[in-house]
């Protein structure tokens, strides 16, 4: 099961004098050596009797990304990333959209 994780220290400024850069740390152990290990869309959940049509996806794609499954009780889509730290953690960011608003939700992934 995937567990929320905080989220205060996630991005550090990458250089000195430069703010156009950020790094990312792992949310786990704050450590900055993370890799990218996937990029995934999920699914409006269909329950949703509001769900939105632009949440579905069309021939096992979702936003030019393709579709791995659900995001339970969202009427939306959502875009997915994962990566790994070189601590062996793996943690995701999501991006859910909800009534005209991104949320990024940062959760442990599974292994």
């Amino acid at each position: 099961m995937k567990r929320p994780l905080r989220t205060t220290s996630l991005f550090t400024q990458a250089f000195p004098n430069s703010s156009d850069w950020l790094l990312m740390h792992c949310p786990i152990c704050e450590g900055s050596s993370t890799n990218l290990h996937s990029a995934y869309a999920l699914e409006a959940d269909s329950r949703d009797r509001k769900s939105d049509p632009e949440g579905f996806s069309e021939h096992g794609e979702l936003y030019g990304i393709p579709s791995a499954g659900i995001a339970e009780g969202w009427r939306r889509g959502a875009v997915v990333l994962e990566f790994d730290c070189e601590n062996d953690h793996r943690f995701s960011l999501r991006f859910q959209q909800h009534k005209g608003a991104t949320f990024v939700i940062v959760e442990e992934a599974a292994s």
